[in-house]
């Protein structure tokens, strides 16, 4: 058996202990029928996360950085900063730096924004528009051949259940962030 086996083996044991654990603790703070739902569900948005991110790297980009150019390049109205930001829900100071990057690399120019003199609206450069094209018809590509392992169906329902989960997480974060206020001097 080689080393690379060897480790191979190594990891996927110790993955295993850890995702035994983490079920344990999930077992003692949720509710038994939903503890390895919750568990899969969570390991699953990981995976999904992991795989943007790996595909935005293989261009250069963070996943950030990948939504950043998908808004700009398919927008039908002039973006600024502070709207990326709130679509995304990405800090502004992010959006800044990724935006910073994007200049730096000629894709993307500033230009003042036709309703605030303020504001500038952001433009994909010659270049910039081919980059996106090209790392977007790839990406296109990838979602389009995922999409088509499910059903229309099956993808409707995990649409609704992500989003109950995620309306619902929202609910919780906010209560607390509520509560914490309350108690706060």
């Amino acid at each position: 058996m080689t080393t690379d086996t060897t480790d191979t083996l190594r990891d996927q044991e110790t993955i295993a202990t850890i995702e035994g654990s983490l079920l344990d603790a999930y077992r003692d703070t949720i509710p038994p029928e939903y503890s390895a739902p919750s568990l899969t569900l969570t390991q699953a948005m990981l995976r999904i996360m992991a795989n943007y991110e790996q595909f935005a790297k293989r261009h250069g980009l963070t996943t950030n950085g990948l939504l950043t150019l998908t808004v700009i390049r398919f927008a039908d109205v002039p973006c600024t900063q502070r709207l990326i930001s709130k679509l995304l829900l990405i800090p502004k100071q992010t959006i800044g730096s990724i935006i910073a990057s994007f200049k730096k690399q000629g894709y993307v120019a500033e230009k003042p924004s036709p309703s605030d003199g303020r504001a500038k609206t952001l433009v994909l450069t010659e270049e910039g528009a081919a980059f996106s094209d090209h790392v977007l018809s790839e990406l296109s590509e990838l979602e389009r051949t995922a999409l088509q392992a499910n059903s229309r169906e099956e993808m409707e329902a995990a649409v609704r259940v992500a989003n109950v989960y995620t309306d619902a997480f929202e609910r919780g974060l906010a209560k607390l962030e509520d509560d914490a206020e309350t108690r706060t001097p």
